[in-house]
């Protein structure tokens, strides 16, 4: 991009995209942990909080998905709930997983 200041942007995006994040016990899944960290700390940021509630049956089963689908899910779905939320003070999205009937439930809630 020729040092453009559109190069300098993009630069800084991806700086704060990959920011250092102090990763929380959160669940026990190494991978989810980073995940989780990583969106509350997007969270704060905007006024937000994230409240997961993940039961101990359903950590294991989604410790078994891989890596980048875990990911996928968890992100994708933590990306749309604080696009969802932007602009809404003190915005609170709750995380849910729990095991029913040999399934993992994933439900996602917030205020809009």
């Amino acid at each position: 991009m020729g040092g453009s200041k559109e190069a300098a942007d993009y630069i800084a995006a991806l700086t704060h995209r990959f920011a250092p994040v102090a990763v929380r016990k959160i669940s026990g899944c190494p991978v989810l942990d980073v995940l989780l960290s990583q969106k509350m700390d997007e969270c704060s940021r905007v006024g937000a909080s994230l409240i997961p509630c993940i039961s101990q049956e359903a950590i294991g089963a989604l410790c078994a998905l891989s890596g980048p689908d875990l990911c996928t899910l968890y992100g994708n779905l933590l990306d749309n709930a604080l696009e969802a939320c932007a602009g809404i003070p003190d915005a609170q999205i709750t995380l849910r997983a729990h095991m029913d009937k040999g399934y993992v439930v994933i439900q996602e809630s917030n205020p809009v």
